[in-house]
């Protein structure tokens, strides 16, 4: 149902359009062709995530760039203009 999207109807039922070739045959065919690809599509299992980590390195750096822009906007603060 998720891979169908906008061919499938609120009866749920999938409605697939083909009319590239000059025969009503040919046409019928690639359509079921393409019903037949999205199921073998649909039946694949999907592929595990991996939880990863941001490594310490990575963290610190972010956390240096903070303190660094920090203190360029506090220092805008303390120039006095005439």
């Amino acid at each position: 149902m998720r891979l169908a999207g906008s061919k499938l109807t609120k009866d749920g039922v999938i409605v697939i359009t083909a009319q590239s070739r000059r025969t009503q045959g040919d046409n019928r065919d690639e359509a079921l062709e393409r019903l037949v690809e999205m199921v073998a599509e649909a039946a694949q299992k999907p592929k595990p995530r991996v939880a990863t980590r941001v490594s310490k390195g990575q963290k610190a750096k972010r956390v240096d760039a903070k303190t660094k822009r920090g203190t360029i906007k506090s220092l805008r603060k303390t120039i006095v203009r005439d």
